[in-house]
C-alpha cells in the first residue's frame, strides 16, 4: 500500500548525523540542511481551541491553560496499516504519541493555539519509514462526526449492539435529547437510552431498550441540534444506515455481552470480568477494550459455538472515566461487540475525617493510647474508649476528650458496654485474687465516678474476658481462667437488679484452653454473639449465639483457624448477620458466604504492600464491609480502606487514612466510620 506524503527513513536520518560528524569542525565546508516540506493532510480533523479544558482519553497535559487546547483526530481509513502517530507542536515543543486503529484515531488533546502548524508523523506496519504531514489549527471550526459504530452501510450488526458516535471535540449536554440524536426503524424512532460514552463528552452512545430486529434496516441520525461547548452547531448532519444481523444464515457477527468489574478503582489495579459470546460459525477470540481511544485491550482464544469466560485486565495508569467494550470474533472473522459499564480509575483519595489526639497515659506524658474496647452512645453522640488507665470519653460534636474516668483501686479494666437504655456505662474489671467485678458509671449524673459491683468472687479470671449487654438488661460476661481447670473458660449471665450470676452457654464444657474471647451484641441487642479463640494455632474457633427473645443459646459453631488474617468479628444492627474471619453467617450461625480478600491476593496491589493482615468491620445493615490494610514505608505508614459490598464483592469506595489505622465500628447512621491509629482517634465521613 502506497501512501502520499514525505517519507523520512530512520536509517537515513542516522546516516546524515554520521556524515556531519565526520566532516570535522569547518563550518564553512558543511552544506546547509534543507528543511523538510510537509504536505498538508486534509483528512485530519483539528478543532478550534476549546475554551474549557476537559482533558481527553485520560491524557494529562501539565502546565496547560484552558485557551490552548485543541483536539486532533483522523477518521478511520485515512492511513491504512498505520500503527502509531506522533503529534508535535514546534512552537511549544510538546509531543503526543497515540496508537492508531483501522487507519485513524479518536480525538486527543494537544497543546496548541489558533494558527499553529502541527507536525504529524505516522508509523506504518512493516516499515522503517514515517509518513510526515502538517496540519494547521483553525481559528473557528464547528464540530463534526469523526466516526460511528456501526459504520455506514454495515450489515449483520449484532442485535444487542449499542450505537457509538465519536465527535471531533467535546459536546454540550444539550445534545442528550431525542431531537438531536435518534435511531429510526422505518422512519419511526426506536426507544433507547442516550448517554455520554466517556468523561470528556467526546462520544455518545445509544442503547436500544429492546434488541434490534433481525435483518431489519435502521438509520442512526445525528442532527445539527448537536452543539460544542461554544454553542457551534454540528457542521453537517449525519445519517448512518445499517442492518441488523440475519437469523439462521450462518454469516452474521457473533453475539457478545458481559462487563468488567464496574466501580471506582485505583490506577494500575487488576480487575476481572465476565464475557459471553455465541456464534453458529464457531468462535475464535473474545476480549475487551478499555478507553476511547483504546488504552488497554486483550483477547483470549475461544472455541466452540458458545463461551462464558472470566477475563483479567490491568487498568490504565492515568486517572479518568474509561468506556469499556467487550467483543468476540468468529471463525470467519466477523466481529461482534457491545458497550459495557464504564470504569472510574483514580488514585487513592484521602479520606475525609476529623481526628482527636489520644489523651496521655498517666505518668508518661505520652500521647499513645491503645483502647481495649470501644462503645458508642447514640443518646449523647459520644464514644467511650477503654484503656489501661480507665475510660476516655469523646463527644463527637466537639472532638475533644473529656477527663478520664479511672477504675476503682486495685482493679484492671478489661472490657466495656452500655446498658440497654444507655443510662449507665458498664466496665468489666479484674479485681483482687482474679475476681470479676463490674464497674458502673451513671451517665445521667455528670462527673459521676465508677463504682464496683461483684460478679464472681473466685473465677480465677485470666487476662482474656469480654462482656455485652442484651436487650433484656442481662449482662453476659465471658472469660477464660488463669489456671487449669478453669482455663477452658466460662460464660456468666449477670442480673444488675438482683446482682446474681448464673452460668450459661455450652462452650465452657469443651475443655479447650482459650487465648481470646469476644462478646458482641447486635445493634438492637436482640442477639449476643460469643466467640472463643483457642490458645493453640490450628484449633477451631468456637461460637454461640444467645437469642434474647427466646432466652436460649444456639448450638456451638466451629470456625476454621485462619493464620495471618486479622478480620475483626462484628455484628449488624438486628443480629441477622455475623462477620467472623472472612465468613458471613446468619443469626443461627449458618454460613451465608465466604468472603476472602476483596481483590484477590494480596488485598492491595503494588510494591507498597508490607502487611498481609486485613482488618475489617461491617455496616449496621450488614451489607458493606470496611477493610483496612497498611501501605507505605516505615515509619510513614498509611492505611488503605476499601468499602466492599458483601453481596457481590464489588468495591464501592476507597480512601486512605493516616498512620496504621484500624477500623473499629460503623456508627448506626451508616455515615461515619470510627478508626484509630497510634496517636489519634479518627471519625471518617462515608458517602
Amino acid at each position: 500500500m502506497k501512501h502520499p506524503g514525505v517519507r523520512a527513513s530512520r536509517v537515513g536520518r542516522l546516516a546524515l548525523v554520521a556524515v556531519l560528524a565526520l566532516a570535522g569542525c569547518d563550518d564553512a565546508q558543511q552544506p546547509e540542511e534543507s528543511p523538510i516540506v510537509r504536505p498538508m493532510l486534509s483528512a485530519a480533523i483539528v478543532s478550534d481551541p476549546v475554551a474549557a479544558f476537559a482533558g481527553a482519553a485520560g491524557l494529562s497535559l501539565s502546565g496547560t491553560d484552558a485557551a490552548s487546547i485543541v483536539y486532533v483526530s483522523l477518521p478511520p481509513g485515512t492511513v491504512p496499516d498505520a500503527e502509531q502517530a506522533a503529534i508535535r507542536n514546534p512552537r511549544t515543543g510538546s509531543t503526543l504519541t497515540v496508537a492508531m486503529a483501522d487507519g485513524g484515531f479518536d480525538p486527543v488533546a494537544v497543546e496548541a493555539s489558533a494558527g499553529d502548524t502541527l507536525e504529524l508523523d505516522i508509523r506504518v506496519a512493516d516499515s522503517d519509514e514515517a509518513l510526515l504531514y502538517a496540519i494547521v489549527v483553525p481559528g473557528r471550526r464547528p464540530p463534526i462526526v469523526v466516526r460511528t459504530d456501526p459504520p455506514p452501510k454495515k450489515r449483520d450488526v449484532p442485535l444487542n449492539a449499542t450505537m457509538l458516535i465519536v465527535f471531533s471535540e467535546p459536546i454540550a449536554e444539550g445534545a442528550l435529547t431525542d431531537s438531536a440524536i435518534r435511531l429510526l426503524r422505518d422512519g419511526q424512532p426506536v426507544a433507547g437510552r442516550l448517554a455520554f460514552g466517556d468523561a470528556f463528552s467526546l462520544t455518545m452512545t445509544f442503547t436500544p431498550t429492546e434488541p434490534l430486529a433481525a435483518g431489519t434496516d435502521y438509520a442512526l441520525v445525528v442532527t445539527q441540534g448537536v452543539e460544542d461547548l461554544d454553542g457551534e452547531r454540528l457542521a453537517v448532519p449525519v445519517t448512518v444506515e445499517f442492518t441488523g444481523d440475519r437469523p439462521g444464515t450462518g454469516t452474521g457477527a457473533p453475539e457478545v455481552g458481559g462487563s468488567l468489574a464496574a466501580g471506582r478503582w485505583m490506577v494500575g489495579d487488576t480487575i476481572t470480568g465476565q464475557i459471553w459470546a455465541r456464534s453458529d460459525l464457531g468462535l475464535a477470540w473474545v476480549g475487551y477494550r478499555i478507553g476511547s481511544p483504546v488504552v488497554v485491550q486483550d483477547s483470549i482464544m475461544a472455541t466452540g459455538d458458545s463461551v462464558d469466560m472470566t477475563v483479567t485486565a490491568v487498568l490504565p495508569t492515568e486517572e479518568g472515566t474509561y468506556p469499556v467494550e467487550v467483543f468476540a470474533r468468529n471463525s470467519q472473522g466477523k466481529l461482534g461487540y457491545r458497550a459495557a459499564p464504564s470504569l472510574e480509575v483514580t488514585t487513592w483519595p484521602a479520606g475525609t475525617f476529623q481526628s482527636a489526639a489520644w489523651p496521655a497515659i498517666a505518668g508518661s506524658g505520652s500521647p499513645v493510647y491503645v483502647p481495649l474496647d470501644v462503645a458508642y452512645d447514640p443518646n449523647r453522640d459520644a464514644l467511650y474508649l477503654l484503656g489501661s488507665d480507665g475510660v476516655a470519653v469523646l463527644p463527637l460534636g466537639t472532638m475533644a476528650f473529656d477527663p478520664l474516668i479511672p477504675p476503682p483501686a486495685e482493679t484492671v479494666p478489661l472490657a466495656l458496654d452500655l446498658t440497654a437504655g444507655g443510662d449507665s456505662l458498664l466496665v468489666l474489671l479484674k479485681g483482687p485474687s482474679d475476681s470479676a467485678l463490674l464497674g458502673v458509671v451513671d451517665l445521667t449524673a455528670p462527673g459521676a465516678g465508677m463504682s464496683a459491683v461483684p460478679v464472681l468472687a473466685d473465677p480465677q479470671l485470666g487476662h482474656g474476658a469480654d462482656l455485652a449487654v442484651a436487650a433484656n438488661g442481662k449482662v453476659y460476661v465471658a472469660f477464660h481462667g488463669a489456671v487449669a481447670p478453669a482455663a477452658a473458660g466460662g460464660l456468666v449471665e449477670f442480673d444488675l437488679v438482683t446482682r446474681t450470676a448464673i452460668e450459661r452457654g455450652a462452650v465452657r464444657d469443651s475443655g479447650v484452653a482459650f487465648g481470646q474471647i469476644s462478646v458482641l451484641a447486635s445493634g438492637d441487642r436482640s442477639r449476643v454473639f460469643v466467640r472463643w479463640i483457642p490458645s493453640y494455632p490450628g484449633l477451631m474457633d468456637l461460637g454461640e449465639v444467645y437469642d434474647v427473645a427466646a432466652d436460649t443459646f444456639g448450638s456451638v459453631r466451629s470456625f476454621p483457624f485462619r493464620a495471618g488474617v486479622g478480620y475483626l468479628a462484628t455484628v449488624d444492627q438486628s443480629g441477622g448477620r455475623f462477620f467472623v474471619l472472612g465468613e458471613l453467617y446468619d443469626g443461627s450461625l449458618t454460613q451465608i458466604a465466604y468472603f476472602d480478600y476483596p481483590f484477590g491476593e494480596p488485598l492491595f496491589y503494588g510494591d507498597e504492600m508490607i502487611d498481609d493482615h486485613v482488618y475489617g468491620v461491617i455496616s449496621p445493615d450488614g451489607s458493606l464491609g470496611y477493610f483496612g490494610q497498611l501501605i507505605g514505608v516505615w515509619p510513614t505508614f498509611e492505611t488503605a480502606i476499601a468499602v466492599v459490598s458483601l453481596a457481590d464483592n464489588v468495591v464501592r469506595e476507597r480512601f486512605r487514612l493516616p498512620g496504621a489505622a484500624v477500623p473499629l465500628l460503623v456508627l448506626p447512621d451508616g455515615g461515619r466510620l470510627i478508626a484509630m491509629n497510634a496517636t489519634d482517634l479518627l471519625v471518617v465521613r462515608l458517602r
